[in-house]
């Protein structure tokens, strides 16, 4: 239960950037979900900060994506504003799209890999 109420606040406190979508909200708690169960599967904190600093630094300040709405200022420029929002996200980000939502369930899986060869090798 505590994983939901974190995994909703860590959405609600995302409703305020600019160009917030649904869908970004819905993805914004799937992650704090995923979050949830890095830290569950791993006893570490480190693996999910990793993880969101690894996210928004390589989408906001090297791919040039927007970073949950804000205005992106990265190496490379990739607008995705006039392409299929459904899909990129638009000018919320990659998190408002079903491309991210696919990047999450893949986060899941490999955060249930890397701790299940992790246990093994102990």
């Amino acid at each position: 239960m505590i994983y939901v109420v974190s995994a909703l606040f860590f959405s609600i406190v995302h409703m305020i950037n600019p160009n917030v979508s649904v869908l970004g909200l819905i993805n914004i708690a799937l992650v704090g979900f995923l979050f949830a169960y890095m830290f569950d599967v791993t006893n570490s904190l480190w693996v999910p900060i990793g993880y969101h600093i690894t996210w928004n630094y390589f989408q906001g300040n090297v791919f040039g994506f927007a970073v949950s709405g804000t205005t992106p200022y990265g190496i490379y420029i990739v607008d995705v504003t006039s392409g299929n929002e459904l899909l990129t996200g638009g000018a919320f980000g990659l998190e408002g799209g079903i491309l991210a939502t696919v990047l999450i369930v893949l986060g899941f899986l490999a955060t249930r890999f890397y701790s299940e060869r992790r246990k093994g090798i102990s």
